[in-house]
Parts: C-alpha cells; structure tokens; sequence
C-alpha cells in the first residue's frame, strides 16, 4: 500500500486535511480557555465558591494531560485519522452538554468529557503533519498546526468576553457545537483511510500508572503553591507521584508493547529535544504566573488591558510558526532551534529592565521579541521530536511532548513563586510569602531573579541542542530534519 506521501491523490488534498486539522485543533484550545474568563458568572450562578469554581480547568486540564501519552499511543494503533474524527465527536458532545445549565456537578462532568475529545486530537495533529508532508514541507506544515494552537488559545477568552456581555457563559460553549459538527463533516470527506495504524494492544496498566503519577504530582504542584514542596499534604502527595512513576517505569520495561516505549524516549536525540521543549515551557509558566502580578499590582493596568497586553505573546507566536516551520525546511531545524533558543534567551534579559514605574511600549516589545523567540524554537523543535522516533511510534512522540508541555506550564507557575518569594525573603531579611502593595520594588527585585533564572534555563537548552548539532553523525549534521 501507498504511504500518504506516494499517493498523489492524498497529496493533492493535502492542504485541506491539515486545515481541518488545524480548525479541530483550534477548536480544543478554545474550549479549554474561552470558559475561564466566565468562573465569576459560574460563581454566581451555582452558589459556589472560588475553590469549587477552580474544578472547571482544572477536570479539563487534569483529564487531557493523564490521557496524552495514552491517545498518542491510541492513534499509533488503530489509526491517527480515526482517533482524531473521534476526538471531534466526543468534544462536540461535551460543549453540547456544557451548554445545559443544570448543575455544577453536569458543567464539570462536561468539562471531563471535553478534555477527553480534546486529547484524542491535540496529542496526534503534529504526528498528522509530520506523516502527510514530505520533508521539504513538513516544517510549514507543523508550524500552520501551532498557529492555530495558539490562535484557538487567542479567540477564546477575546471572543468570550465579548459573548458575555449579553448572553450568558453556556452560549460560549454551543458556539463551538457547530464548528465540531463541520470539522466533523469535512474530516469524513477528506480524510483518507488509515494506513500506519499498527494493530498493536494496549498496555492499560501502564496508562494508569502513568495517569496515577500525573494526577498525583498535579494535585502536589497545586498545593504546593500554598504549602511549598513539603507541605503537611502537598509532600505526601509527591511521594506518592514519584512512587507510581517508579512503578510505571519498572512495570514498562516488562511490557513488550508498552505505552510508553522507555527505549524512544531514552533515545539522546529525543531527550535533548524534550528537556529542551520542557524548559522553555517552564518559562511560560514562569511569565504567566509573574505577569498578572506586575501589569495590574505594580503598575495598577486594567484587567482589559492587561489581558490584551499579555496575549501579544501568544499572537506573535500565531503569527511566526508556519515562517519558522518554512525556514526549518530550508536552513535546518537545528540551526532554527539554536536561534530561537537565543532569542528567548536575550528576550528574558529585557524583563530585567522592567522597573517600578514601568515602560508600557518596551513592555509590549518584549512581549513581542518573546513571541518571535518562541515562535521560531517550537515548530522545529516538535519536527526534531517526531523525527527522532520510528515511524509507528510518532502518535507516541506527538503524545509525549503534550504531556511535557502541559506538566511544564502547569510547575512553571510553583517553581516561579518558590524562586520570587525566596529571593523576595532574602531582599527583605524576613520570610514574604505574598505579594507586598508597600513595597512594590521588592517584587520587582524577585521579579528579576526569576527572570535570570529563566535566562539561564533558554541558555541551557541552547547549549543542549548545540552539542546535540556538533556531536550529530556527518548524515544528520548538514541537512534538515528527516
């Protein structure tokens, strides 16, 4: 049988599929944020409190991030295609169902759902890309994927706010039923049938395994912020993450068709490229946990216009994928990857500039610089990861870097706040564990520790793909990303 690169038929609706894999791929990321903005509205509309009304991202983000490696896995066996109309189905059921104002209790469980339909597709729309497009394409292909990422995380809470305004929250949920619906449509006319889908079982008991150890280091990373590390329930719960991820890897190295192949993954190309990858998204986590403190605490900015100022980052970067993915096709992945790792590198440098009474303009600049920096590292970086396994393992690979991704972001944000109140403790000479509105200059000063810090995770990584480019064999050093 004809791979989907040898056959012309497929190739000449290339395009097309990856478009409608974009649009499903947009559509997962505004579900997971166009709702947030309205948790005062679900507040007050249950009679909840603010603990409870936390459970909405977090039964969708908690759900996706145990299943990632799993649907990779999914998609590897019975078929990428398939497990990605599925996805659509299971996700225009949940916003179908959210849009009921039942109960708390049927919002959340809609919120399960949608995190389930979104995973099925989130974790193999790279590995669609990386097997439909030949080598010379698949860099713009991977980076067209990440802008819609982004762009579906963009829409979602502008285009909610504005929703809000007259109609209530469950309306910003049925406005993605449609779209679901005619995804759903054109993926059952242009999709081709599977051809990679290796047939291979499941290896459950892993699954949750893995699960167990995401869920519990999750709920660990979530009390923690308020406990730190060894909390009276937040160290307990680490222990016990890092008890089943022993399990897991000991439980894997028996399997013969693991959930996650230990052997990939160990793999030195790979692992650079997943440290890397898991740096610079710590880095994220460590500006979106910062950010909200100095734009609206220390320079007093509106929520609006805060909002506004922060999501430059993320449009930038919507903006700058599919050209570094062109580029990576044309100059090398590696080299493109070393250059956004410098980029970001210097970007961080620049949050060392921003003082007390801040620079609105250099602030958006940064935020700009920042955008291109990451822009121009991910979608080579995704390719690297994906080029790096066998073929059959690539919904595997796809599924690994979600979960890395999503695990990043989610300790960015503690490992920030243990850096910014150590150091803003320091300053002071007394524990500070919050932030002070008399002294907006000490955070400013913890601000910037936490800023080199980063400095110094996008300087590592650098120096990680620059070794891996120098010690790589004569076949891989001079050409693109296979």
């Amino acid at each position: 049988m004809l791979s989907y690169i040898e056959d012309q038929a497929i190739q000449a609706k290339r395009w097309i599929i990856l478009l409608i894999v974009g649009f499903g791929t947009a559509l997962s990321a505004f579900t997971f944020n166009a709702i947030l903005i309205a948790t005062p509205n679900i507040v007050t509309d249950y009679g909840i409190t603010g603990l409870d009304v936390a459970w909405v991202q977090t039964a969708f983000m908690l759900t996706s991030t145990c299943l990632m490696v799993l649907s990779g896995k999914l998609g590897d066996s019975f078929g990428k295609f398939k497990m990605f109309k599925l996805g659509l189905i299971i996700l225009t059921l949940g916003l179908l169902l959210g849009g009921f104002k039942s109960s708390f209790q049927v919002l959340i469980i809609s919120r399960v759902i949608q995190g389930i339909g979104s995973v099925l597709s989130m974790s193999i729309n790279f590995a669609i890309a990386e097997e439909l497009f030949k080598r010379e394409e698949r860099g713009k292909a991977i980076g067209t994927i990440g802008s819609f990422l982004s762009g579906g995380g963009i829409f979602g809470p502008v285009f909610s706010g504005m929703i809000l305004k007259s109609f209530g929250y469950h309306i910003i949920l049925w406005l993605g039923v449609p779209v679901g619906v005619i995804c759903y449509l054109f993926a059952l006319k242009y999709f081709p049938k599977d051809r990679t889908a290796t047939g291979k079982s499941i290896d459950w008991i892993g699954a949750l395994l893995l699960a167990g150890f995401i869920a519990f280091f999750f709920f660990g990373i979530d009390l923690a912020k308020k406990q730190g590390f060894f909390g009276p329930t937040a160290g307990p719960l680490f222990i016990v993450s890092i008890v089943a991820l022993v399990a897991f890897i000991l439980y894997e190295r028996r399997q013969e068709e693991p959930v996650l192949d230990l052997s990939v993954v160990s793999n030195k190309h790979m692992a650079i490229y997943l440290v890397s990858l898991l740096l610079v998204y710590t880095i994220s986590g460590f500006n979106g946990y910062l950010m909200p403190f100095y734009l609206r605490n220390t320079l007093g900015i509106e929520p609006q216009i805060a909002g506004l100022m922060t999501v430059m980052i993320a449009i930038t970067i919507t903006i700058v994928s599919p050209f570094a993915g062109k580029l990576s096709d044309k100059y090398g992945a590696k080299n493109m990857i070393l250059i956004g790792c410098g980029l970001m590198a210097i970007s961080q440098l620049t949050y060392y500039f921003c003082g007390v009474e801040g620079n609105i303009p250099g602030l958006i600049a940064t935020f700009i610089f920042t955008g291109i920096g990451s822009g121009v590292f991910q979608t080579p970086n995704n390719a690297m990861i994906l080029s790096s396994v066998p073929r059959d393992k690539i919904g595997m690979a796809s599924g690994v870097s979600g979960l890395i991704r999503n695990l990043s972001l989610t300790a960015g944000s503690l490992v920030a706040s243990q850096i910014l109140f150590a150091a803003m403790s320091h300053i002071e000479g007394t524990k500070v564990d919050t932030y002070l509105p008399d002294k907006p200059e000490l955070f400013v000063q913890g601000m910037h520790v936490v800023y080199f810090v980063s400095f110094l995770f996008c300087a590592l990584a650098f120096i990680l793909v620059f070794i891996d480019r120098k010690i790589s064999t004569g076949e891989e050093g001079g050409k693109k990303h296979e």
